[in-house]
């Protein structure tokens, strides 16, 4: 093979080279899609005593790449909250005083979830989620008293957070729909807040989704 003949044959290669990673990007690009998340948060701390549930909400952006005609991988930035809200009674020798305690959380998280389609329109997804605290404060008040706000510091929790989320969601309800419909729960796996004993993060969210791009 003289010159000419292999630097043809350098050039063909080069450019079916080219050409396959072109392909393989037109075809990741096609799969993949973005949109926007928000839902309303129902959280408590585990593992505290007393402590019932907080009202709290999510919001952010997402993006899915399509694997299958019946499975996906979808990755999300939120911003979240979490916390608790409590109550307790405390009894003296002639009375009983209620006391309240409420802990407010804002976090980044970065759920990373795969999802399967076990019908047309409904899917389950599973995967954890990362967490990064930007910080909260802490509520208490004394029977009908005033709310006495603290702010929280890098000493009363744990900046990162780490846990399994899995739900159950629709998947284009109607032909051409873009919306979507979730209900998800949080189980944390690291504590969060520097407490003695076991603390995790729950959570309980029913969002919705809209796809803005392909």
């Amino acid at each position: 093979m003289n010159f000419r003949e292999k630097l043809t044959s350098f050039i063909l290669t080069v450019f079916v080279f080219i050409s396959g990673i072109e392909v393989n990007a037109q075809n990741f690009t096609d799969n993949l899609s973005f949109g926007l998340r928000a839902g309303l948060n129902m959280t408590t701390v585990g593992g505290i005593t007393e402590s019932g549930l907080e009202l709290g909400f999510t919001a952010g952006v997402g993006s899915k790449y399509s694997i299958s005609g019946n499975s996906s991988m979808s990755a999300e930035l939120l911003y979240t909250t979490g916390g608790m809200s409590a109550d307790i009674t405390v009894e003296t020798s002639d009375t009983k005083i209620k006391t309240y305690d409420k802990i407010h959380l804002h976090y980044i998280a970065i759920p990373v979830v795969y999802q399967y389609y076990f019908t047309d329109i409904l899917g389950l997804e599973i995967g954890p989620q990362f967490g990064f605290c930007l910080g909260g404060k802490e509520k208490n008040k004394i029977g009908n008293g005033n709310w006495i706000p603290t702010k929280l510091s890098s000493a009363d929790y744990n900046v990162f957070d780490c846990g399994i989320l899995a739900g159950i969601y629709t998947n284009n309800i109607s032909q051409g729909n873009d919306f979507l419909v979730s209900l998800r729960v949080y189980f944390g796996l690291t504590d969060a807040m520097k407490y003695e004993g076991s603390n995790k993060n729950i959570c309980i969210q029913f969002g919705i989704g809209y796809i803005i791009g392909k």
